[in-house]
């Protein structure tokens, strides 16, 4: 059976993003152990769901859904 894992960026008041679906709290806390976090659990799965605005900004500048 496979399982599913959640992983998110959360703001220790529970917010996920700002009212302008701003991320910034996690640009001023991301550091090297964290990314090795974020590879380690990205790589560990052989199928990754995103959602709409995440796949926006990863995808790079030109492509869309």
């Amino acid at each position: 059976m496979r399982k599913i894992v959640l992983t998110e960026w959360i703001s220790l008041d529970g917010y996920v993003a700002g009212r302008t679906n701003d991320m910034g709290f996690v640009g001023e806390s991301f550091n090297d152990e964290m990314a090795q976090y974020k590879d380690h659990i990205v790589s560990s799965g052989d199928t990754l769901l995103l959602g709409s605005v995440t796949y926006e900004s990863s995808a790079g500048p030109g492509r869309t859904a």
